[in-house]
């Protein structure tokens, strides 16, 4: 899941879902802490894709 405030985060914990946070909410990272990655914006998020946990691993890509 893909949020930018400290409430995003409590719903995903609530239903067991990582989250990945956005500062561009306003929030900074002690308010997002918990979350498994936290980037400036989706555009950060993009910018760094190849090394967020969404990118694909070698055990879940087909050959």
């Amino acid at each position: 899941m893909l949020g930018d405030t400290p409430y995003d985060l409590q719903a995903a914990q609530k239903a067991g879902v990582p989250l990945i946070g956005l500062r561009c909410g306003g929030w900074t990272d002690p308010d997002l802490a918990g979350a498994i990655a936290i980037y400036q914006d989706p555009a950060d998020l993009l910018a760094h894709y190849d090394t967020s946990p969404l990118a694909p691993r070698p055990e879940n890509v087909e050959p």
